[in-house]
């Protein structure tokens, strides 16, 4: 299926392996061997939020994929994006992006709040923090302490 086509990005998830290319992203489930189409749209990246809905993400845009296609978030020239719990971080050439997937909300970080140099190369996160890698250096932050809602 993916001879002499771009393959972007692998996530795993359980017993399945999300395949993000050129022609459409695709689920394959090792187990069964077999290889499902889920979008024929090209995306750049992709992952599940849950077991019904996937976000994906074009160059400059965000979709959340599930029954419908809906916008969730439009930034110009976005580089990575990840999903750590139910917030997504995303970020561009300087700017870093958490969106809230529950409420929509989201904030914008760059050098200013205190990221080390001027142009994100990456991020990464987990339950607790979120790290850039940028062209001055490292920076973590402790995004937890400030974005979840206690109950």
């Amino acid at each position: 299926v993916f001879d002499n086509n771009q393959i972007f990005k692998l996530n795993k998830k359980n017993d399945e392996i999300l395949i993000v290319s050129e022609i459409g992203i695709f689920k394959f489930n090792y187990n069964k061997n077999a290889v499902d189409i889920i979008s024929d749209e090209k995306y750049l990246n992709a992952f599940y939020i849950n077991d019904n809905s996937l976000v994906g993400m074009k160059r400059n845009k965000v979709f959340l994929l599930s029954n419908d296609k809906e916008l969730l978030l439009s930034l110009n020239k976005i580089r990575n994006i990840e999903l750590c719990d139910n917030f997504l971080w995303m970020h561009n050439y300087d700017k870093a992006i958490i969106l809230n997937l529950e409420d929509k909300n989201m904030l914008e970080y760059s050098h200013d709040d205190g990221i080390v140099g001027e142009v994100i190369n990456d991020l990464g996160c987990d339950s607790d923090w979120v790290w850039f890698t940028t062209n001055k250096g490292l920076s973590m932050y402790n995004w937890s302490k400030y974005h979840y809602v206690e109950k």
